[in-house]
């Protein structure tokens, strides 16, 4: 029989994984093992929001599940064809000048500008809880799916509290994560998800992932709100 700890452990690593992919989503150009990531998840993630009435949550995952049955269609040099084209729509909107404004100080900030509080505040917390700075990008500490990944990188630290029954340590870890909620990702995510769907190219993949992150953060407030460690 599966013990409270365990389920709580466990659910701590399923955050981890979600929040894992999220953030690879948008920093790194799609691939072949980032479609196999997609395809691992996505019909978890479809059970998993079985019942929610989050449209957001429904209609990302709804398109996410249509992506995948739409490049399953193609034969393997169709497939290679679509995978460039989902390659090159990337490109557009996350990756030129005019492209998706992908940090938080953008949006936050009266003067739209980069490197502004936001990106102080991030990085005070990446250095107090130990993320150091990926050497496989150069994006700023704002970025998306930086703060994704400090999402991830706290939930993956729940679980190892948890699983040596350090309870404070877990309740802190907890908070951390309910309070970045609300004091980063809830400032601007949804600012950001509206500009990707402006461009047609974000609608066959990155626009749904948006649209998913946006219903996820939601029902992971909820649930670090309501958790009792």
């Amino acid at each position: 029989m599966v013990s409270d700890k365990e389920l709580l452990q466990s659910s701590h690593s399923g955050r981890e994984v979600v929040y894992n992919l999220l953030q690879r989503t948008f920093i790194n150009s799609p691939d072949e093992e980032y479609y196999t990531m997609l395809e691992a998840l996505v019909p978890d993630l479809m059970q998993m929001a079985e019942g929610a009435d989050d449209k957001d949550m429904i209609r990302g995952l709804a398109g996410m599940n249509a992506f995948l049955q739409e490049r399953a269609l193609h034969d393997d040099s169709a497939r290679a064809e679509y995978d460039l084209d989902t390659l090159r729509f990337y490109t557009r909107i996350l990756c030129l000048t005019d492209s998706v404004p992908t940090v938080e100080s953008y949006y936050t900030s009266p003067e739209k500008l980069t490197m502004q509080d936001a990106r102080d505040e991030v990085l005070a917390l990446y250095a107090e809880y130990g993320m150091k700075k990926s050497n496989t990008h150069n994006e700023q500490e704002d970025f998306i799916s930086v703060e994704l990944y400090f999402m991830s990188y706290l939930a993956n630290l729940t679980a190892l509290a948890i699983a040596e029954n350090d309870i404070n340590r877990a309740e802190e870890l907890v908070r951390v994560q309910r309070d970045f909620i609300t004091d980063h990702l809830d400032r601007w995510a949804e600012q950001f998800t509206a500009r990707l769907g402006a461009y047609k190219e974000a609608g066959r993949l990155h626009y749904p992932v948006a649209r998913f992150m946006l219903g996820f953060l939601r029902s992971d407030k909820a649930f670090l709100l309501s958790e009792k460690v």
